[in-house]
């Protein structure tokens, strides 16, 4: 037979390329059939293809696969699947642009579930937030997110024991001989329907049973073994849940099939206050199923057997009997009871009873014939069967602790080897004591505390030596305390401080030796002067003050005595100082920077380093230097800055007076020419725009400031006080009016970046008016307030 001719076999040849271009790691030619076909074409459509249009584009590229043999289609596998990948490219692009957004398409992507899951997820926590806390236990795992809800399926793995039904949407994956990846959704008659197979019926079986049942119907078409196969629930069906009755949120819900009865009822807040969480009721059609979370508590699996479906009601009833559990216990709480449980039940969901338990009583308050009584019982017979206990509903039951202190004891502390207490019935005396607490006595004697519980406020005292004559009977509750003979012991110290690398302070011993201490300090370290070597001592007489004396001392760089003072003795409370070596100093710099040939750091080359001879070691200025404002700004000795006037610094080179003494870490600014200058419009006529500060003007010569204020800002104002007009430098330099031979006003010469100000006159007819008169009554009142205070002062203090 021409297979080229033949029409039934075209598609074969072409779905056999699509099949090498899906799969390209099959190295083999199967037998192509009806399977193939529809493993191909269902491939295909979920690339957006048909069979025509990859025909199409394989044709352009000069391939015509109906011309080709099984053989050649394997040799071009590598360029068709190029072009199939490009056309599926092309095609998902062409859909992209030509989509208009719509609710349905916003809702089905990714981006816009998240925000629905984002919102409803926020509305759930604001809900759950404005809950009451609940003492009802069981309440607690519908409000603190112990139960998560599911809102889309993909972010949940259900059990095999998740029942399917319409609506659920399943992923088919074969990885064997055979290839496949399908997906299937089970319609509403229960079927899916794969592609040249007969139909398998789904609905009711849980995924266990699907896989199985898939498995085997799908064997018959595909060659895979059995752990090739995988199902998995792709996205499962939403149901419509009712809830009812004693709950938070009585409402209907639409929640994704994943959600079990107790995610659900999460979603509502769960049962209130009146709700039972012992009954809950799952209704469907006309079969029940009754749900009960203390089970669940105890074994979580439970909830799977709770799975929903669509229309399901879930019912809350009120609580029958609620109970308070107080006191001795390990969960105190109110608990929900069903008929026929015990107190053991009861017991037990509260996790036990404590260590401390009063196991001889257990107390119920209850009402009765309209009033409160109280009723004791036995525990131990109620445990065990013995005596008669019914919990009503209300009933509020007590477990009383054991608060008598232990009695049959005696301590022992001090200089022994295990302090604590011990058992006085195996310690009746100071021997047998002693024989369990002190492996090695260090002590000479002791002391014995007797204070008996019957008299808690009274302690008598009993001395005993440990190599004195007898034994010592002890009774309940005495302490015993050894005495080590270091009690009595006074402790001193010496100190070593000064120029050692590490001050140091250690208890004093007769055989600590002053080389030992500069060497358990760090040594000596480069500043240190061990020819000087003061020990501060402090003299003690018997009931006198005692007198203080200084030693200098001498010390080799092996920190040994040198001669006279071979035989120094180190005494209790020394203080040990290693002096410095006189102008002792390491590398201090300074900083010179602005308009000089060389700026940057400095050192310090001797004590009296003035500011000319930094400027010669600098090479002098610039041709833009402004030595009239030269700024010096200091870091220590008073920090900030020093006013000095550079100019003359330089005339009267190493004169104190003119030429400052640098500092460490002295900053030293030369800056650059300004030829503006600044007027504070204040007590001028000048009127300043807004946000302007102060009228810039450029300069114009050593004129005087009151030249310039009445060439630039319009002369002085009426409130202008002339004889108090200041140019400020840059440098920090303030310059004022002085008298020219006693009567004629002379304002300072004005030099680049200065500022100029007009003092203002004081309105002293105004000020008067403003006076108040003087207020005797409050000055007294003041007066007498403080010396009352220093007299109390004064009587405090004698």
């Amino acid at each position: 037979m021409n297979y080229m001719n033949s029409k039934f076999y075209k598609p074969i040849f072409a779905c056999l390329f699509f099949l090498l271009s899906v799969y390209p790691f099959l190295g083999y030619t199967q037998v192509v059939n009806q399977q193939v076909l529809a493993q191909v074409r269902s491939t295909l459509s979920s690339k957006g293809i048909t069979e025509q249009e990859a025909v199409q584009a394989l044709n352009a590229k000069g391939i015509n696969i109906y011309a080709l043999s099984e053989t050649d289609l394997l040799a071009k596998r590598t360029q068709i699947e190029q072009i199939i990948s490009e056309l599926a490219a092309q095609k998902k692009d062409k859909v992209s642009e030509n989509s208009t957004p719509t609710i349905n398409s916003m809702v089905n992507t990714n981006v816009s579930v998240s925000t629905i899951e984002q919102k409803a997820e926020q509305q759930q926590e604001k809900f759950l937030s404005t809950l009451p806390e609940s003492a009802i236990y069981g309440h607690q795992i519908f409000r603190d997110k112990s139960l998560d809800i599911y809102r889309v399926s993909k972010d949940a793995s259900p059990p095999e024991s998740y029942i399917l039904a319409p609506g659920d949407k399943l992923n088919i994956l074969i990885f064997g001989r055979s290839q496949a990846d399908l997906q299937y959704e089970i319609n509403s008659s229960g079927f899916i329907q794969p592609s040249q197979m007969p139909k398998i019926f789904l609905n009711g079986l849980n995924l266990k049973q699907a896989k199985e049942l898939i498995a085997n119907r799908f064997s018959t078409y595909y060659v895979f073994n059995r752990d090739q196969f995988a199902l998995t629930l792709n996205t499962s069906r939403t149901l419509n849940v009712n809830i009812f009755g004693e709950v938070e949120k009585a409402a209907s819900y639409t929640t994704s099939a994943l959600n079990t009865a107790l995610n659900v009822l999460a979603a509502s807040g769960g049962p209130n206050e009146l709700g039972s969480v012992r009954a809950i009721q799952i209704i469907r059609g006309s079969t029940k199923k009754i749900l009960d979370v203390y089970a669940f508590m105890r074994n979580p699996i439970l909830q799977f057997d709770f799975f929903l479906q669509n229309n399901d009601i879930i019912y809350v009833p009120r609580a029958e009997i609620l109970v308070s559990l107080q006191g001795a216990i390990n969960r105190p709480m109110r608990y929900e009871l069903k008929a026929g449980e015990t107190l053991k039940d009861l017991i037990d969901y509260a996790g036990g009873l404590n260590d401390n338990t009063y196991t001889n009583s257990v107390q119920v308050e209850r009402f009765e014939n309209n009033e409160v009584v109280l009723k004791d019982f036995d525990l131990q017979d109620v445990l065990q069967g013995k005596s008669k206990f019914i919990i009503l509903n209300g009933d509020i039951i007590r477990f009383k602790t054991i608060n008598n202190p232990l009695k049959q004891f005696v301590k022992i502390n001090g200089s022994v080897s295990y302090p604590g207490e011990y058992d006085l019935r195996t310690s009746p005396t100071l021997s047998t004591l002693l024989s369990k607490s002190t492996p090695k006595l260090d002590a000479k004697f002791g002391y014995i505390y007797r204070t008996s519980f019957s008299n808690p406020l009274k302690t008598e005292y009993f001395p005993f030596e440990l190599d004195g004559p007898g034994d010592f009977k002890l009774q309940a509750n005495d302490a015993v305390v050894l005495l080590s003979k270091d009690v009595y012991q006074l402790e001193s110290d010496v100190k070593v401080l000064g120029e050692v690398k590490s001050s140091l302070k250690l208890r004093y011993d007769a055989t600590l030796t002053i080389t030992d201490l500069l060497k358990l300090a760090g040594g000596a370290n480069y500043a240190s002067d061990l020819n000087r070597v003061d020990v501060f001592r402090l003299n003690f007489k018997e009931s006198e003050t005692p007198t203080r004396s200084i030693l200098t001392l001498s010390l080799d760089k092996q920190y040994n005595l040198l001669a006279p003072n071979q035989n120094f003795q180190l005494q209790p409370f020394d203080m040990v100082v290693v002096r410095a070596i006189p102008e002792f100093s390491m590398q201090e710099t300074l900083q010179l920077g602005g308009e000089v040939k060389r700026p940057g750091q400095y050192s310090l080359i001797s004590k009296r380093y003035t500011f000319s001879e930094l400027l010669e070691e600098a090479g002098g200025l610039t041709d833009q230097a402004d030595i009239i404002n030269t700024t010096l700004i200091r870091y220590q000795a008073g920090a900030g800055i020093v006013v000095f006037d550079a100019t003359q610094a330089l005339l009267r080179k190493g004169n104190i007076k003119f030429d400052p003494i640098l500092l460490p870490n002295d900053y030293i600014t030369i800056p650059k020419q300004d030829n503006t200058i600044f007027i504070n419009t204040t007590a001028t006529n000048y009127v300043l725009p807004e946000n302007q500060k102060s009228l810039q003007i450029l300069y114009q010569g050593s004129k005087s400031a009151a030249w310039y204020i009445r060439k630039f800002a319009g002369g002085f104002a009426t409130n202008a006080k002339q004889k108090f007009i200041t140019v400020t430098r840059k440098n920090g330099q303030m310059l004022q009016s002085s008298k020219f031979l006693g009567l004629i006003n002379k304002s300072p010469r004005v030099q680049f970046g200065d500022l100029i100000r007009v003092g203002i006159k004081v309105d002293k007819q105004a000020e008067k008016l403003d006076k108040k008169p003087f207020d005797w009554d409050k000055f007294l009142t003041k007066v007498i307030s403080v010396a009352t205070v220093f007299a109390l002062i004064t009587n405090a203090t004698k």
